[in-house]
């Protein structure tokens, strides 16, 4: 199976982390968005069903928070990735984020190169997640056509 671009949705409301995900993932082959707020984070998502998503957790209007509990109540992004990436560092947030419904929690200031290696992972695991997926289709509709064969 051929591997697709991979589409990652950055949101956070300040514009510096953008360009800094932004510069941090220049050289790999994705496909990027940003949104600089939840809610337009939110529509972006639905619109464009990215791949992943990096999201900051304190945003005026619609926080991080919200925004996890959003996604994971939608059919089209219950089973994206999500990777919060925020300055609260305490226990008690990294556990609300991951309650909420993130994959991930990286703390600011990041680390570029860990921050790289922690989106190659999580791709990986989804595009062969996904390619498990599709394989099993395929089998299925296989076993389907031998079924009716057989009546």
């Amino acid at each position: 199976m051929e591997d697709k671009v991979v589409t990652l949705l950055a949101i956070d409301d300040d514009p510096l982390v953008l360009k800094l995900i932004e510069a941090s993932l220049a050289r790999e082959p994705y496909r990027m968005l940003f949104a600089p707020d939840g809610e337009t984070g939110l529509r972006m998502a639905l619109e464009n069903k990215p791949d992943l998503i990096v999201l900051d957790v304190v945003m005026p209007g619609m926080d991080g928070f919200e925004f996890c509990q959003q996604a994971r109540k939608n059919p089209i992004l219950k089973n994206t990735p999500i990777i919060m990436l925020t300055a609260l560092d305490d226990r008690d947030s990294k556990i609300q984020g991951l309650e909420a419904g993130a994959d991930d929690y990286i703390c600011k200031p990041f680390d570029k190169i860990e921050f790289r290696a922690r989106i190659r992972t999580i791709t990986r695991l989804t595009q062969n997640f996904l390619s498990e997926i599709s394989q099993l289709q395929h089998t299925i509709e296989e076993l389907k056509k031998e079924i009716a064969q057989l009546r």
